[in-house]
């Protein structure tokens, strides 16, 4: 079976942010699934110390538009900006959208860390984030990307 093809929608500024996203780019990949990672994908917009902002948000949306699937990490107390824009492009091109909670201040039964409009993604996966060593955040990623599959095979 082919898998498809995932956009890793998420924030991508700080050092956290990129690990978070390496991490799951990576347990994602060992799952079959073939991954775009603006992180990744965006570095030849990246010369001579600057970065052509334009050029990549275009990049990102028109990875938006051929993926099949958008995974996005909506951790925070707000959805990162640029991972709300890409999920609206996402759900405007009808494409599904898995959004992606490792927050442990959620409450998962009210607003609380979880935008109404986020709700309009085809599922919200909340797996609290508690690992305190690299061993544990590797069964963690290995947890979350097994949801996220079943969640892609539900589609």
């Amino acid at each position: 079976m082919v898998k498809k093809l995932i956009y890793l929608a998420g924030p991508l500024f700080t050092s956290p942010e990129r690990i978070h996203n390496i991490l799951l780019d990576s347990a994602m990949t060992r799952l079959g699934y073939v991954t775009i990672l603006p992180q990744r994908d965006c570095n030849k917009f990246y010369k001579d110390g600057k970065l052509n902002l334009i050029e990549t948000c275009k990049n990102c949306l028109k990875s938006v538009e051929k993926s099949d699937t958008v995974v996005a990490n909506i951790d925070g107390a707000d959805a990162d900006s640029g991972t709300c824009v890409e999920i609206g492009a996402a759900l405007a091109w009808n494409k599904p959208v898995i959004c992606v909670r490792t927050d442990f201040r959620t409450d998962m039964t009210g607003e609380q860390g979880i935008n109404g409009m986020l709700k309009l993604s085809k599922q919200v996966i909340y797996k609290p984030a508690l690992y305190t060593t690299t061993e544990e955040a590797g069964i963690f990623f290995a947890e979350l990307c097994s949801a996220i599959d079943f969640a892609i095979n539900q589609l």
